[in-house]
């Protein structure tokens, strides 16, 4: 049952970020090709986003008593923020 409830802490947390992150920002290229001379802009919605993913990710690890949620948007996060940033550099 452990393995069941940590597979499904992580799904949902990998799942949920990648929705709040499509649902904040466009895609990469979008925002490389489109958004540049407005970073102040795309910069506060991949903070909001981030900032959501790792609260989601924290109330889940409480929920479901298993610390793989916080781990999984953490690395989430980290991986998304790098590819954004990449965009906009």
């Amino acid at each position: 049952m452990t393995r069941i409830i940590t597979a499904l802490n992580v799904a949902l947390n990998a799942l949920f970020s990648d929705y709040i992150f499509s649902t904040f920002l466009s895609s990469p290229l979008t925002v490389e090709t489109l958004y540049k001379e407005n970073k102040e802009t795309v910069m506060k919605y991949l903070y909001l986003a981030s900032e959501l993913s790792v609260l989601f990710g924290l109330v889940l690890s409480i929920l479901f008593s298993n610390w793989w949620g916080i781990v999984t948007a953490i690395a989430m996060v980290t991986i998304i923020d790098i590819v954004y940033l990449y965009a906009l550099r």
